[in-house]
């Protein structure tokens, strides 16, 4: 699965060797250059992840035991800071304890993105989860 980070990051790749092939030629059109440049300004802010859709899922339904900062309360509800989000719990949740399944409650998009956020806050920085990823758990 080629993640859209990738995709972006050839995307920049590609405008990159454009702008510099247009330079390097000499052919220095002012209008060109402002086109190119605003392309490549659009692309590498796609590239960067964006986790916001994310943050606010996990503020909703997730901050209220695991806290904004991520970092649970002692003895109750475990931190996320420095784990992987374990996928399973989210969409299954676990038996016998507070920790409820989503997978009825919120599209497989929206686990997703809630998981992603995890695994890329507070300094962690584990793999990107996919919608199909949260339909394989079911």
């Amino acid at each position: 699965m080629i993640n859209k980070i990738t995709k972006n990051a050839l995307a920049i790749i590609f405008f990159y060797s454009l702008f510099f092939s247009i330079v390097s030629c000499g052919n220095k059109q002012s209008s060109n250059e402002n086109e190119i440049n605003q392309t490549i300004n659009e692309t590498i802010k796609d590239a960067v992840p964006d986790y916001t859709v994310g943050e606010g899922l996990y503020t909703k339904h997730c901050s209220g035991c695991h806290q904004n900062n991520g970092e649970g309360i002692s003895g109750a509800f475990p931190s996320l800071k420095g784990e992987a989000v374990e996928l399973n719990s989210i969409v299954n949740g676990i038996e016998g304890s507070v920790m409820i399944a989503y997978k009825g409650k919120l599209s497989d998009d929206d686990i997703a993105e809630i998981a992603n956020f995890i695994n890329h806050s507070w300094g962690n920085n584990f793999s990107e989860v996919s919608t199909d990823d949260v339909k394989a758990m079911k």
